[in-house]
């Protein structure tokens, strides 16, 4: 039985054909009868022929496009309207104005999702939440409205609440809003609290659906401290797609306070009182293969970078100097001159089978300036720390869809410093994975995943037990509408 990607896949190959043999007129047969025909006569059978084979190419041209975006696995892309939760407006399907009703009702659509997780690790708790024990820290609701306003203005806005350990308490929030215009294919604008164009995923990152896994690979797109940064902005995006399958997005904006709060908070265990940045700029170039190698399925290609300018952070912290200076309160101010990543993509896809890799190499140069409060004389004491490092990871994806409701992935991920000591567990990450997807019907599934994880990178600093190998066990049911 073929799942439903495949089945679309067939009804379009066979509209193709359709076009082909409909859109062909009949020609006579010029044997014997030749000579009856006119000059006039030919030139018209020309015109019609001509005129027939544009009629053809231009329907041939919107099959192979709605065929292509089915292929390319983009996030998103593989989704029935069902499942099509935190989708971001340029993914929508495109829907032609006749399609709708005329009162402005009939052209809201509202979806919506709901998803429950449970947590199991030994040795070393995950991501601050407490799942040595096991936890169900872990759910996520929301609630998506989105209208085609015209043929080319879209708008649409995400309410959003999760619970991940000591992040969201399930609060309601805006995840995102904003309107879409499509001016041409090659330049769109759109503006107001985006999602930031990172990797292949992180614009669907809490679409279950998008994907086999529970997690995405924490080596690239972070479940802890990073991911605060990266998940979106407010401000502008410029898009559009370019000949030769290629297409692009430009982001420019800000990021929320609490947002850095939250990433400085998880990156080191503790609590800042103020924060600042400038402004948050990223981009992504995609190439897809053109349908016409028909022996690939699919074939995408993608670079994406992401850096945030001026960040700053302060807070006051205290410790026991010694005599004569007893327990004083300190100010750290942290001043980062850089904080980018550049990740590079590979996904490709033949029948049921998928592989993905992704590179990420990132960057951050820092100068931490401690100084006494009120001007004590601690403060000849205390001085700046500069540090600078560059981090790696990648990852390799394998997944096979066994039938229309079973899907099955093994991944394998790496995160390091770029200069690091093998011998030292603290300074590196290895990831082993094997994840399964069970769709019980178009509105329901539930996955399961293990980890077999080596190293204290991803560890919290505050845990002191040593041991390098451990696992992690993920079970997640999500439902859709």
């Amino acid at each position: 039985m073929m799942n439903s990607v495949s089945a679309r896949k067939h009804t379009i190959s066979m509209a193709i054909i359709c076009a082909i043999l409909t859109l062909t007129p009949a020609v006579p047969s010029m044997g014997s009868q030749a000579d009856d025909i006119s000059k006039e006569e030919m030139y018209q059978m020309i015109l019609e022929l001509q005129q027939s084979k544009k009629e053809q190419d231009n329907v041939i041209s919107e099959l192979r496009q709605e065929l292509t975006e089915i292929q390319s696995g983009k996030p998103g892309t593989e989704m029935l309207e069902s499942e099509s939760q935190d989708m971001e407006p340029q993914e929508w399907a495109d829907t032609s104005p006749a399609d709708y009703g005329d009162s402005l009702f009939d052209k809201i659509a509202i979806h919506g999702f709901i998803s429950q997780g449970y947590l199991k690790s030994t040795e070393h708790d995950y991501a601050h939440i407490s799942t040595q024990g096991g936890s169900f820290e872990f759910n996520e609701i929301g609630l998506t409205v989105q209208a085609d306003v015209t043929d080319k203005l879209r708008m649409g806005l995400q309410l959003f609440s999760y619970d991940f350990g000591e992040f969201g308490n399930n609060d309601i929030r805006l995840d995102w809003a904003f309107g879409d215009y499509s001016w041409q294919d090659w330049l769109g604008l759109r503006i107001g609290k985006l999602k930031t164009p990172y990797g292949l995923y992180n614009e669907v990152r809490d679409v279950d659906a998008a994907r086999t896994t529970v997690f995405l690979p924490n080596s690239v797109y972070y479940d802890t401290a990073m991911r605060h940064f990266l998940v979106g902005l407010n401000g502008v995006t410029l898009y559009g797609q370019l000949p030769y399958g290629f297409s692009y997005s430009a982001q420019y904006g800000q990021i929320d306070n609490q947002r850095i709060k939250d990433f400085a908070f998880e990156n080191s265990d503790r609590t800042i009182d103020d924060s600042d940045a400038d402004n948050v700029v990223a981009g992504q170039l995609k190439w897809e293969l053109p349908l016409e190698l028909s022996w690939i399925d699919s074939l995408l290609l993608a670079y994406s970078h992401w850096q945030i300018n001026g960040l700053e952070t302060y807070r006051v912290a205290s410790r026991d100097f010694g005599e004569p200076f007893g327990n004083t309160s300190y100010s750290v101010t942290s001043n980062l001159s850089t904080l980018q990543h550049d990740v590079f993509s590979l996904q490709y896809s033949w029948s049921d089978f998928t592989f993905t890799s992704e590179y990420l190499r990132s960057e951050i140069d820092v100068n931490v300036h401690l100084a006494g409060l009120n001007g004590t004389a601690l403060s000849p004491f205390l001085s700046t720390v500069h540090d600078a490092s560059i981090e790696v990871g990648w990852y390799g994806m394998a997944s096979y869809r066994f039938t229309n409701w079973f899907e099955f992935a093994g991944i394998y991920s790496e995160h390091h410093l770029e200069d690091y000591d093998s011998s030292n567990p603290e300074e590196f990450t290895n990831d082993f994975t094997l994840a399964g997807r069970f769709d019980i019907n178009d509105y329901w599934l539930v996955k399961m995943e293990v980890h077999f994880i080596e190293g204290l990178e991803s560890v919290s600093s505050m845990d002191d037990n040593e041991e390098e190998h451990w696992n992690l066990f993920a079970l997640k049911t999500s439902f859709t509408f």
